[in-house]
C-alpha cells in the first residue's frame, strides 16, 4: 500500500519519502514477478495531476512540475502547483520574489 499511497516521515536521524505509483503499473509487476520475469522500471504517479514528472537521474530523484502558462512579459498563470506544494507558500514565496526584484531592478 505504500508504493500506492506514497509516505513521507521522519524518524530519528532517518527520514524518508516514497511518492506514489500507478496501482496498474504494481499489478503488472508483481504479476512480472510471479511470472519470474524482470519487472519494468515504475515512475511516480499521482491520479489528475497534468503537470509534468521528470526524472533527474539514476537514484530515483525526480521534479515535479507544475502547470503554467505565460500570458504576457509580466503575467503567469498558474494552473496546476506541483505535487505537496501548498497555496500559500507558493504566494508567500513569489511575492517575496517580485518585492526583491522590483527593489533591485
Amino acid at each position: 500500500m505504500v508504493l500506492i499511497n506514497g509516505s513521507s516521515g521522519i524518524g530519528t536521524g532517518w527520514s524518508s519519502e516514497v511518492p506514489n505509483y500507478n496501482p496498474r503499473d504494481i499489478v503488472n509487476n508483481l504479476r512480472l514477478l510471479l511470472e519470474g520475469k524482470e519487472q519494468e522500471m515504475m515512475h511516480p504517479w499521482y491520479k489528475g495531476f497534468n503537470g509534468a514528472i521528470v526524472p533527474n537521474n539514476r537514484n530515483g530523484n525526480y521534479t515535479v512540475i507544475g502547470h503554467y502558462e505565460k500570458v504576457d512579459d509580466v503575467t503567469i498563470v498558474v494552473s496546476e502547483l506541483p505535487v505537496g506544494k501548498w497555496t500559500h507558500d507558493f504566494k508567500v514565496r513569489n511575492r517575496f520574489t517580485s518585492w526583491h526584484k522590483s527593489m533591485f531592478s
